[in-house]
């Protein structure tokens, strides 16, 4: 699947750049240490370990004023100073491909492909970090979509999710979600959105060949987003969420505001979704606020806090509770290698029937990254 997935789109990237496109490859290595309190995210067996992590990329594409279309694949291999038995040379893999094409001046045509493998099920649950232990999941997503411009002031979308989600042992989830969405500028500086996604999940126990569990959700929203200056903006869609056993609420708040040199951000969500490996659809709610400052072109200074929740009726617990922080800095050295370290803690509390558990994880890590730079002058997209 993977290799098919990269083939196709490198192959697409060499037969389809059309006359004055500007292809690149750009190779990618990434040498890491880490220390780790808690390898195997885990509320009993808290082992600590120091991590050696190397990390092989390459991205690859084209692009021109009417099309772009790229591909990149890295992977993770970790050897574990104290326990040498969790080492592993796929620890995680990622494999993400972008095609967008311009078919006239108003239609644009494009489609997101993505795969991403991990022995660690929270980094798949993307919008909390819920999940504990260490187990091999995979998540596989393709959205095409077809956007369509009515005047200079409003543009339409119509798009198409499917993704499937795989834990070793657990209950396989599949998605698919239609979605059609209206935008429309009232002002220069403010934009009103109506929209309608209706989502479909389908779970299974192989394992057990029990399970057969469907699911839907029909959300309709609207919102608005409004540019208060040239620094500071609002967007906010909301609307409810109608599923076969209650009705829910969807959100969707981003305030963003740029200063001098960096960008502070704060987001809530709140949806119904799933979790990896775990049947049935959940309530999530997630905020997070992120920090970036930029010293110099060279330094660069990020930091993030979140907290996720996750309610569900049908599981074991009622309640997964996840605060995270994060600290990194970047410094460039030169064209081709740059330095990132960072340190990150959460925890994680699982409320359960028969009492609550605690997770707590600090992850601490010093990075180097070599990257041959891009030596196409690349064109800019006309979207």
């Amino acid at each position: 699947m993977k290799i098919r997935m990269a083939s196709g789109f490198i192959g697409a990237a060499i037969l389809t750049a059309p006359a004055g496109a500007a292809p690149y490859i750009v190779p990618s290595l990434v040498v890491a240490v880490l220390t780790d309190d808690n390898v195997l995210v885990s509320a009993e067996d808290r082992r600590k370990d120091v991590i050696t992590r190397v990390s092989p990329g390459l991205s690859i594409g084209t692009d021109s004023e009417r099309m772009v279309l790229n591909a990149s694949y890295s992977q993770d291999m970790e050897a574990y100073q104290d326990n040498p038995d969790l080492d592993a040379t796929d620890m995680r893999r990622f494999l993400q491909g972008e095609f967008i094409y311009r078919l006239s001046e108003l239609i644009l045509f494009s489609v997101d492909a993505s795969y991403t493998e991990s022995q660690f099920p929270a980094e798949l649950n993307i919008s909390t970090g819920a999940g504990e232990g260490r187990i091999k999941g995979e998540r596989t997503e393709i959205n095409p979509a077809l956007t369509y411009r009515f005047s200079p002031t409003s543009s339409g979308q119509i798009d198409f999710r499917t993704s499937r989600d795989r834990l070793a042992g657990g209950v396989e989830n599949d998605t698919n979600a239609f979605n059609l969405e209206y935008e429309h500028f009232l002002t220069a500086n403010t934009q009103m959105t109506y929209g309608y996604t209706y989502s479909h999940f389908t779970f299974d126990s192989p394992e057990t060949g029990v399970l057969e569990l469907t699911e839907y959700v029909h959300a309709p929203r609207i919102g608005i987003a409004h540019n208060f200056s040239a620094f500071t903006s609002l967007s906010v869609q909301a609307g409810p969420s109608y599923s076969a056993d209650e009705v829910g609420a969807n959100i969707a708040i981003e305030l963003l505001r740029d200063y001098g040199n960096g960008q502070f951000a704060i987001d809530y969500t709140r949806s119904a979704g799933t979790l990896i490996g775990e049947p049935g659809l959940v309530d999530l709610d997630a905020v997070t606020a992120t920090l970036t400052h930029e010293f110099s072109n060279k330094f660069e200074v990020s930091s993030a806090i979140s907290y996720g929740q996750v309610h569900s009726d049908r599981r074991d617990f009622s309640d997964d509770r996840v605060a995270r922080a994060t600290l990194s800095a970047i410094y460039r050295v030169n064209d081709y290698a740059s330095v990132t370290a960072s340190y990150s803690y959460s925890e994680q509390r699982l409320s359960m029937l028969n009492g609550s558990a605690s997770i707590p994880r600090n992850v601490a890590m010093l990075a180097l990254t070599f990257s041959y730079p891009r030596r196409s002058t690349p064109v800019t997209f006309n979207r």
